[in-house]
C-alpha cells in the first residue's frame, strides 16, 4: 500500500515537471504567435475578407462575392495585368530557385572541406541574409546606378564599356537582375542546409571511396550529391 502511495506521488511529479515545460514551451512560442497572427495572418485574412467587397476608403462596405474575382479574369485590362504579374512571379521563382540551390550546393560543397579561412568564407556568405530587404535594394540601387554605380566603374575600367548597361532601366533585364539580387541575399539559406547534410556524411565513408580512387567529383556525385 505504502509502496503503491509512493508511487503515485513520484508519477504525480512527473507529471507535473512535465506539465511545467509544455507551460514553458507555450510561454515561450506565445509572443512569436501574437506578432505573427497581429502582424501576418491576420492582415492576409482580412485581405481575402475585403476582397469580397467594394467601394472606397480602408473599409468597404458594399459585398459583391466573387465579382471582383470574375472581373479579373474576365475584364481586358485586368485580365493582362494579372498574367503579367504571374508571369512575372515565375520567371522570377524559377531565377531565383535554380541559381540559388545551384550557387549553394556549390558553396556549402567548398565549405565542406577543412581549409584556412572557411569561417571567413561561411560568413561572407551567410551575412547578407541578415540585412532587411530594405537594405539590400538601396544597396544594390547604388551598385548598379549607371552613372556611377560600382558594376558599370569596373566594367568601364576593364575596357568593357558597351557591357556598361542601365541594368534597372531595360526591360529585358530588370527582372533578371532583380532576381539575382535576391539570390545574394538568400543563397546563404541554402548553403547552411546543404553543408548540415555534407558535414552528416560519414568520414570513414568518404575516405573509404578515396582509397578505391574515386576523385572529388565521383565523391560529389555518388556520395554527397545522393
Amino acid at each position: 500500500m505504502s509502496q503503491t502511495i509512493s508511487s503515485a506521488k513520484r508519477n504525480g511529479g512527473l507529471l507535473s515537471n512535465e506539465n511545467r515545460r509544455k507551460i514553458t514551451w507555450v510561454l515561450f512560442l506565445l509572443p512569436a504567435l501574437i506578432i505573427y497572427l497581429t502582424f501576418m495572418a491576420g492582415p492576409l485574412f482580412d485581405s481575402l475578407r475585403l476582397s469580397l467587397y467594394t467601394g472606397e476608403g480602408y473599409n468597404p462596405t458594399k459585398f459583391v462575392g466573387f465579382q471582383n474575382y470574375i472581373d479579373l479574369f474576365t475584364n481586358p485590362l485586368w485580365r493582362e495585368k494579372f498574367f503579367g504579374a504571374v508571369r512575372h512571379t515565375f520567371i522570377f521563382f524559377g531565377i531565383h530557385m535554380i541559381v540559388q540551390n545551384s550557387l549553394g550546393l556549390l558553396f556549402a560543397n567548398l565549405l565542406s572541406f577543412d581549409f584556412k579561412g572557411r569561417n571567413f568564407f561561411r560568413t561572407i556568405i551567410f551575412t547578407p541574409a541578415t540585412l532587411s530587404v530594405l537594405v539590400t535594394g538601396f544597396l544594390w540601387t547604388l551598385i548598379l546606378n549607371p552613372n556611377w554605380g560600382a558594376v558599370n566603374k569596373i566594367l568601364i575600367a576593364v575596357g568593357l564599356r558597351e557591357w556598361a548597361l542601365p541594368w534597372l532601366g531595360r526591360e529585358n533585364l530588370a527582372l533578371p537582375i532583380i532576381s539575382l539580387t535576391s539570390v545574394w541575399q538568400w543563397v546563404g539559406m541554402p548553403t547552411v542546409m546543404f553543408l548540415a547534410g555534407l558535414t552528416g556524411i560519414s568520414d570513414e565513408l568518404l575516405e573509404a571511396a578515396r582509397i578505391d580512387g574515386a576523385t572529388e567529383w565521383d565523391i560529389f556525385w555518388r556520395i554527397k550529391f545522393p
